[in-house]
């Protein structure tokens, strides 16, 4: 897959996203299995599936162990409330797997997640690569749930990304 395509189904998830959460709608479990991919006419249509654990609220909720430990939210790991600013977690977890193949915060536990979290460094995801989207990825996995971007800023930054690249382009065709 291509990094334009994986950017497109990003930008899809996080729309998707933006208006669960616009309708007071916490998905609770972000993760590669609950995104459905289908191709028509060679471009990918992501929609986010299974709701099972889904919960309506107004901004937060006191949380049981629910999700897949991989995409789950540090407030959440430590029991505490969590909310929208979960699923930005997880969205930004997921965006990282799909950009680098791998998982952001892989471990055999939940303490040697924590841990993990406890010992990243937002700088150390950053690469020439995908620079772009690591802003964005760095703005979702914030630890303190209150700095994480909403589902309705992380859609705007897709949008100035996306400006980004076209303007690059348009440089490269007027140069060559």
């Amino acid at each position: 897959m291509y990094k334009i395509e994986k950017i497109n189904i990003m930008e899809q998830v996080a729309n998707g996203l933006n208006a669960l959460h616009q309708n007071n709608i916490v998905h609770r479990d972000i993760k590669p299995e609950n995104v459905l991919l289908n191709q028509k006419d060679g471009i990918y249509i992501a929609k986010i599936a299974d709701f099972g654990i889904s919960q309506v609220q107004s901004q937060q909720f006191n949380s049981s162990f629910v999700g897949t430990i991989y995409y789950i939210s540090p407030e959440l790991l430590k029991g505490e409330q969590g909310g929208k600013s979960s699923d930005i977690w997880s969205f930004g977890c997921l965006f990282y797997e799909i950009l680098y193949e791998k998982i952001l915060f892989n471990a055999k536990s939940i303490q040697e997640i924590q841990q993990n979290i406890a010992k990243f460094n937002q700088y150390d995801i950053h690469s020439a690569q995908y620079y772009k989207e690591n802003e964005i990825i760095s703005k979702c996995i914030v630890a303190d749930q209150k700095n994480r971007v909403s589902a309705d800023e992380l859609v705007d930054l897709f949008k100035e990304k996306k400006y980004l690249i076209k303007a690059k382009k348009i440089i490269q065709i007027f140069f060559f």
